[in-house]
């Protein structure tokens, strides 16, 4: 059986380097992208548990990924991190299937919220149903 995959989508190397180290004892595989090409091909073969994507990447749109990501993994949980120009757009997102979102400047304890919130408890992560 494979680990359960958090992926990570962001063009900023500082948000993907944060994720993965909050997710670091976690028994979940951390899958990085720094666009949307690289998040699909990142994506295939995943047991894809969440998804952390930005609202704005390089070749595609947050918002698009989340559409294809939902088609290839309907049960995955999406996440869409906006902030400074970014504003989060409510009817777009539900859209694209996008189940909740985080605004930049965000710390860890923030981070870890939302995680959570989505996932349950990051110690029983790999534990939960896929």
């Amino acid at each position: 059986m494979s680990r359960p995959t958090i992926l990570v989508v962001d063009p900023n190397p500082s948000t993907r380097r944060r994720v993965g180290a909050l997710l670091q004892d976690a028994d979940v595989e951390v899958r990085a992208a720094r666009d949307a090409v690289e998040a699909r091909a990142a994506a295939e073969g995943a047991d894809l548990r969440l998804v952390l994507l930005a609202a704005s990447l390089p070749r595609g749109n947050g918002y698009d990924l989340a559409r294809q990501l939902r088609d290839l993994a309907p049960a995955a949980r999406l996440v869409l991190v906006t902030g400074g120009f970014e504003v989060y757009n409510t009817e777009r997102a539900e859209g694209a299937g996008v189940d909740g979102h985080i605004e930049r400047p965000f710390d860890e304890d923030r981070l870890r919220a939302v995680l959570e919130d989505v996932l349950g408890p990051l110690a029983d992560l790999a534990a939960a149903p896929t």
